[in-house]
């Protein structure tokens, strides 16, 4: 397992230190850094009937499709949708690991979480789809082609057909493809439970003693543990990634700000102090301090933010 060298705070210069002083080196694990796929596009193409890249953002937005049993246990259809899996045919050996010999629509109604789009994720791939607005996350069984290319065209962007329980959970009602409702889609193992999620998410702020526990990305950043301290023999960190100028921010967590943590060289993401990190004593050494934005490169505006820093820094 290679070990690659990270700037903890930032992309500052080299020195010799401890763990705990601001600005250097700490080794970390890079072996789950999340890899974008081959098949990743920056900007939104549809050509022949159906998508073939994935958003290199993870950036969809639904529609709610298929057939489905509603919490009065009434078996509801779709009348835009026949309800009839690509997959059934498409992957006959795995559509019968998945639904035995049940029609289409039984197996839809057995299933419940699940989604379309299987020229992107491949037929019986799992998904999870995450509302970057409330922070809900259902993984989903991919189960059938789709969108069109026609859908698509309506938003110039990337759509997920998902199904009627996935839809209601993560909004609360259907979704059409006008009203953008979006999600943050990412492949996930064969063996990840489906429906809702309820493992923890990391992100930017969240506690981590190596970069393991910050196997996120977020703007085409990946997650790093920025180690701040020592306690006994176990390090303490946050998680963050560089930026400048903007951070991106996840629902159910502290808001973001993007500063510099090594006398200006770089900017890294904190999370702001508020009730949701008990303004800041969540993690042990830490301290809300006012600090200015660092805008790099970026066309951000000049503002400042009581953000959660380690108490060390200078």
């Amino acid at each position: 397992m290679a070990l690659r060298s990270r700037f903890v705070f930032g992309l500052g210069a080299l020195c010799s230190a401890t763990l705990a002083t601001i600005g250097c080196i700490v080794p970390v694990d890079d072996s789950t850094a999340s890899q974008q796929q081959d098949a990743t596009e920056t900007y939104w193409t549809c050509n022949g009937t159906t998508g073939k890249h994935v958003p290199a953002d993870g950036s969809f937005y639904t529609t709610s499709f298929g057939c489905w049993t509603d919490e009065h246990g009434n078996d509801r259809g779709d009348g835009s949708d026949n309800c009839l899996p690509w997959c059934k045919g498409g992957d006959p050996a795995g559509y019968a690991e998945a639904c035995g010999g049940l029609s289409g629509p039984e197996c839809e109604r057995q299933i419940r979480w699940y989604a379309a789009d299987a020229d992107r994720f491949g037929c019986f791939g799992r998904i999870r789809a995450t509302n970057p607005d409330n922070g809900k996350s259902v993984v989903l069984l991919v189960l059938d082609k789709g969108p069109a290319c026609w859908v698509e065209d309506k938003v110039d962007h990337w759509v997920l057909d998902v199904s009627y329980p996935a839809s209601l959970y993560l909004f609360g009602e259907p979704t059409s493809v006008n009203e953008r409702a979006d999600v943050i889609v990412e492949p996930v193992s064969a063996d990840t439970p489906l429906g809702p999620d309820q493992t923890p998410v990391p992100f930017v702020g969240d506690g981590c003693v190596n970069s393991m526990d910050c196997d996120f990305e977020a703007d085409g950043e990946a997650g790093i543990c920025a180690v701040y301290s020592q306690s006994g023999d176990e390090p303490l960190g946050f998680c963050t990634i560089g930026c400048e100028g903007y951070c991106p921010d996840k629902g159910g967590k502290a808001t973001t700000f993007c500063v510099s943590l090594d006398n200006g060289s770089s900017g890294s993401c904190v999370s702001t102090a508020g009730a949701t990190n008990g303004f800041c004593t969540n993690l042990p050494g830490m301290e809300a301090r006012e600090l200015p934005r660092f805008i790099g490169n970026s066309s951000a505006a000049v503002a400042t933010a009581q953000v959660c820093v380690p108490d060390s820094l200078p």
